[in-house]
């Protein structure tokens, strides 16, 4: 990987999380603007607040999408040789094997047909890895992550300037406590489930 991509895997995602914040603020905006009694340098350190707190959610995730991805997915295809990888994908994806393009076979006696064998076993492996576990698999959990941290940011926000009953009667500490106990709820059943079904895989 030369420098120049380095420096563009880093920006990227950096870009869309920083464009996602100015939708969110321009939206904070309105509201501040027609409901909210927050002054101007309330609202600036509000906007610097979400930038900061939704930068440090984001960071871990986007680290592992551009440096951690890729090297677990070559640990995990270094740990298969050639007869292992064969044999996961003639057990979970059989069907999905076959009718890919690239199949020419199970196995042969053949040394050379052997190697041709392996070689598109392992484009094979490559396409379906990248569909089913690829970068963009992890869009949507980061989108909902920001977006709730962008949330609970603002709300808290509104809190401790003592603006807690919002547009539609809506009170932003039990918004709050509702958004937090969602989340943490969806956390504890992932990681039960993990625990229970997660080593039997």
């Amino acid at each position: 990987m030369t420098h120049n991509n380095i420096i563009k895997n880093l920006a990227s995602p950096w870009w869309y999380l920083l464009v996602g914040d100015t939708l969110g603020l321009i939206a904070l905006g309105f509201y501040w603007h027609y409901y909210s009694s927050l002054s101007i340098p309330q609202f600036v350190s509000a906007a610097l607040l979400l930038w900061m707190t939704t930068a440090l959610a984001a960071a871990p995730l986007i680290r592992f999408v551009l440096f951690d991805w890729e090297a677990r997915y070559h640990e995990f295809l270094n740990r298969l040789n050639n007869e292992s990888l064969i044999a996961y994908l003639q057990q979970f994806w059989e069907k999905r094997t076959t009718q890919n393009a690239a199949f020419i076979g199970w196995k042969s006696e053949n040394p050379e047909k052997t190697h041709q064998i392996n070689s598109s076993m392992e484009k094979i492996f490559d396409e379906i890895y990248h569909e089913q576990y690829g970068r963009i698999a992890f869009i949507a959990p980061m989108v909902l992550l920001n977006s709730v941290v962008f949330i609970l940011t603002t709300l808290c926000v509104l809190v401790y300037s003592e603006q807690t009953i919002l547009s539609l009667n809506i009170d932003s500490t039990v918004a709050i406590a509702s958004i937090a106990g969602a989340y943490m709820y969806v956390c504890m059943w992932s990681v039960t489930w993990f625990n229970v079904y997660g080593n039997a895989v």
